[in-house]
């Protein structure tokens, strides 16, 4: 028996989730109908965690079939093994990256051999067979269950036996159907509306079962959703039965008529010789399948067409007459394009898009525009691409890229500005979504500043000119509040975000401070520090105390130790409020390690500077320190801040007196 399938359709969305865990093979859009494989993988772990269990887990099986193909059918021994191979790969992986230590996955297969269909699952995901003729949607009890057995693929030294359904190509017919899907499907799409989607399944109408699967899990499910629905359009025998042919009656031959068909035969024998002759010369001058379809895999290979490459290859292995030596060749080969394709998804517009967005939520703004230059690449030159580039991001990382360098000491004005015109670019064109209007009006200022440096050195007959650190972004603060630690990495390797200031010591950079007078209002005056010094300081400041209010808003001890960065640079400058924020981090130890010198030279500076909270915490820990002298100063500060109406000095001076 031989089955020919229709062109099959599939669904990949990440639904309303910022991340899509989930992996389909082939790629979407990428299936053919001289495909035999078709996978669904669920992966969990979280972002950059879950993806790659999926990824891997489909690509590690189908390269398993490249290197071992299945014969007529996988049975349960092959996939075993097979699954085997998939958890070390996992269990590989898991050790080079403890962070993904909790990744898993649930995972749905169709397998046509040459016998007989495949079917099998594990987990949430699900294998259906909709028989056409019965019009009976078959799908065995075992897998219901996946959610309270907890079955997953974790890349366990033990592996998980997957559910395994044989069903043979005499049991099918056309019309017939495959469905495999991951939960984001099964939970919101029941039997009864997936048997009534799929009996209307037939090959022109395949494109709008899809949609009515679509609309049904994009409704409800907040996950993600994929499936492949794979259509049989026809079965067929592979050898057919000669027709019968009508019985002939035997001749009656007289002896008169002997001597002419003596020489007929004569003839017939000769004739019959020389077309067996040159038969014989275009067989042997003929070009076999194997040869016609390896010719073909080269083409698809030269043309990184990977997928259509992958095709031919396996028709190759099971073309008639292959050798031995010709199946492991064409299987060796399948295998370079097998890698190649691996290599391909990762450099896939959604990887690239989603590795800039990674990178520019880690504040690596370089890394996140050239990330974006590459996904804006190859989503421009293919049309058929249905990948929504994030222009706003880009623009985004572009104008927090100026800003870095805008802060640096010595600056390239003409670099900058070329950032910030193609970050505003981006943000005045239909392309963009959304506007940081804030980021927008300071990346507007400081460009014309930066034209205005170029202008005047143009004057002088310069082209760059080095000025001091004025106000900037700070590429540490982020739009989400996600610790480095707890944060996904990349596929490729990322940096930390990075400092608008150099990687000296804060004693080196900071300049020698006036002593405050006790109870003065102001803030400390820097010495020696000229106006564009002090500005860019102050900046520093404004930056630590708002990544202070975002910590606190979001727990985060990644904005909580940038928050601390920030207030000290900006020591020479801090105002009360400042110092309070500094001295508050170091004796809590949020983003900095616990560190009660730091913290109380800070609370002495802050309550100086009469900032009520300031006042609190210096009183307070004097009164921790214990000494009678600290004991008699903590309670003059102490009501100094309960003069200014602070609850919690009004409250210790309570217990104290």
């Amino acid at each position: 028996m031989k089955i020919q399938i229709a062109q099959p359709v599939a669904l990949h969305e990440a639904g309303s989730r910022d991340i899509n865990e989930d992996f389909i093979y082939p790629l979407l859009n990428n299936a053919t109908a001289e495909d035999r494989l078709f996978v669904v993988c669920d992966g969990e772990g979280g972002p950059r965690s879950g993806d790659e269990a999926a990824k891997m887990a489909a690509l590690s099986l189908a390269k398993y079939l490249v290197t071992t193909p299945p014969g007529d059918m996988m049975d349960q021994e092959y996939l075993d093994l097979a699954i085997a191979r998939v958890e070390m790969t996992l269990l590989s992986y898991k050790e080079e990256h403890p962070e993904s230590r909790s990744m898993a996955l649930s995972m749905a297969l169709a397998y046509l051999g040459n016998t007989h269909i495949t079917l099998a699952w594990i987990g949430t995901c699900r294998a259906y067979f909709y028989d056409a003729d019965k019009e009976l949607l078959l799908l065995p009890e075992e897998s219901r269950d996946a959610k309270a057995t907890g079955a997953r693929i974790t890349g366990s030294e033990v592996p998980q036996r997957l559910n395994v359904r044989h069903i043979s190509y005499e049991e099918t017919g056309r019309g017939d159907c495959l469905f495999i899907s991951s939960d984001g499907v099964s939970e919101h799409v029941d039997d009864r509306s997936l048997t009534t989607v799929l009996k209307t399944a037939q090959s022109s109408a395949m494109d709008l079962s899809l949609e009515e699967i679509r609309a049904l899990s994009q409704n409800f499910t907040q996950d993600n959703y994929s499936c492949y629905l794979v259509l049989i359009d026809k079965v067929e025998n592979e050898q057919e039965a000669p027709a019968a042919l009508p019985p002939v009656e035997e001749p009656v031959i007289n002896e008169e008529r002997a001597g002419k068909l003596i020489k007929q035969g004569i003839f017939a024998m000769l004739g019959l010789l020389l077309v067996s002759l040159v038969a014989l010369a275009w067989w042997a001058t003929r070009k076999t399948d194997y040869d016609r379809f390896m010719a073909r895999a080269e083409e698809s290979l030269k043309s990184k067409n990977f997928q259509e490459a992958i095709v031919w290859y396996d028709s190759a292995v099971a073309a008639q007459g292959a050798t031995a030596e010709d199946k492991s060749r064409a299987s060796g080969k399948r295998g370079e394009a097998m890698s190649l394709l691996s290599e391909q998804i990762d450099n896939s517009p959604e990887t690239l898009i989603e590795n800039a967005g990674e990178f520019l939520r880690l504040g690596n703004y370089e890394q996140a525009i050239e990330s974006f230059r590459k996904a804006q690449d190859v989503t421009g030159a293919d049309s058929n691409l249905k990948v929504l580039f994030p222009a706003e991001k880009m623009g985004e990382a572009l104008i927090r890229r100026a800003n870095q360098l805008y802060e640096a000491k010595n600056r390239d004005c003409n670099q900058i500005a070329q950032l910030y015109a193609e970050g505003l670019k981006i943000f005045a064109s239909a392309e963009a979504k959304s506007r940081d209007n804030a980021l927008i009006s300071q990346a507007q200022k400081q460009q014309l500043g930066c034209e205005k440096e170029m202008a005047e050195a143009a004057k002088k007959g310069g082209s760059n000119i080095a000025a001091a650190t004025p106000s900037g972004t700070n590429p540490a603060a982020r739009e989400r509040s996600v610790a480095p630690q707890e944060a996904a990495k990349p596929k490729t390797q990322t940096s930390a975000p990075a400092s608008s200031a150099s990687n000296t010591s804060a004693a080196e950079r900071t300049r020698t401070v006036a002593a405050p007078a006790t109870g003065s209002s102001d803030a400390a005056t820097p010495a020696k520090l000229s106006a564009a010094e002090t500005k860019a300081l102050k900046a520093e400041m404004a930056d630590g105390k708002r990544l202070y209010e975002q910590a606190k808003a979001s727990g985060s001890s990644f904005e909580y130790k940038a928050a601390a960065q920030h207030l000290e640079r900006a020591a020479p400058v801090l105002d009360g409020e400042g110092s309070y924020l500094l001295a508050y981090l170091y004796r809590t130890g949020l983003g900095v390690k616990k560190d009660d010198a730091r913290a109380i030279k800070y609370a002495q500076r802050s309550a100086n500077q009469n900032w009520p909270s300031g006042q609190y915490l210096y009183g307070k820990m004097l009164l921790d320190r214990g000494g009678a002298k600290d004991r008699q100063t903590a309670i003059q500060v102490l009501q100094k801040a309960a003069n200014q109406n602070n609850i919690e000095a009004i409250n210790l001076l309570k217990t104290i007196r």
